[in-house]
């Protein structure tokens, strides 16, 4: 909306950025994952692992596909901490 300057009572464009085109210009990705293991002796550990990145629009599907990889990798890198514990001998 154009606005009057107080100085020579001019006519003025506005110069910042509409509300919608802030908004066209923004976007995030964001990609939770959890996993439940038995531990055996009914005991479980629970590994929840999530990012979130802001990028733009275009880059959405680039971020999301960097994103569920390096989420997955870890979440597997956890799950190998606990891959040596010994569940107990039922007899």
């Amino acid at each position: 909306m154009p606005r009057k300057s107080k100085e020579n009572n001019q006519t003025m464009e506005e110069t910042r950025p509409q509300t919608n085109e802030i908004m066209d210009r923004r976007a995030s990705v964001f990609y939770k994952l959890g996993v439940t293991k038995s531990m055996g002796n009914m005991e479980f550990v629970r590994i929840d692992y999530g990012i979130e990145l802001p990028c733009s629009p275009n880059e959405v599907r680039k971020i999301t596909a960097k994103i569920v990889k390096e989420v997955e990798q870890t979440i597997d890198k956890e799950l190998a901490k606990y891959a040596t514990v010994n569940t107990p001998n039922i007899r």
